[in-house]
């Protein structure tokens, strides 16, 4: 059997506040992206690190605990490499707000407040297996350089990951 596994994310800048005000009336954040104006946006490849695709091989025979839970964005500036186990340099994680099974894919979302990425970002990761809100904690699956500079007039993000399998 051969599994091609692949991925990208797209970041998006909003205007702060913006999202946080439709997700308090009862919006979904899709809904609220929908509603709301993208100031920018940029798409990265990524890779799908070894020990991503040794946890995809272990949720696949039920060895593996929890799913790709959280987005890590940090300050590294290093290629990724298919050994990375960890960010470059790691400094914030968020839960994945939504996660959707499409086919032969899936699509992650989260939302991280300007208080949390005002930083000038060079790399994100998703993280699974037993990750918590820790830095470096779980299984890195992918790494990708994702550079956006958000102190000049610090944004919203969103991430939004999409991964396939095939």
């Amino acid at each position: 059997m051969n599994l091609k596994l692949s991925g990208r994310c797209i970041l998006r800048a909003w205007e702060p506040g913006e999202l946080e005000y439709h997700l308090s009336h009862g919006l979904s954040l899709r809904q609220a992206m929908r509603q709301s104006v993208c100031k920018n946006e940029q798409a990265s490849h990524n890779i799908i690190v070894l020990l991503g695709k040794e946890l995809i091989a272990d949720f696949l025979v039920g060895v593996a605990p929890g799913a790709l839970s959280y987005c890590a964005i940090g300050t590294g500036v290093a290629d990724p490499t298919p050994g990375d186990t960890i960010l470059g340099t790691e400094t914030y994680r968020q839960a994945w707000g939504t996660r959707t099974r499409y086919a032969n894919g899936i699509t992650l979302d989260a939302l991280v407040m300007v208080a949390h990425c005002s930083i000038v970002i060079q790399e994100g990761g998703v993280f699974g297996g037993a990750a918590t809100g820790a830095a470096n904690s779980g299984t890195l699956y992918a790494h990708f350089l994702q550079y956006y500079d958000n102190t000049a007039t610090p944004q919203d993000l969103t991430f939004e990951y999409q991964g396939t399998i095939g």
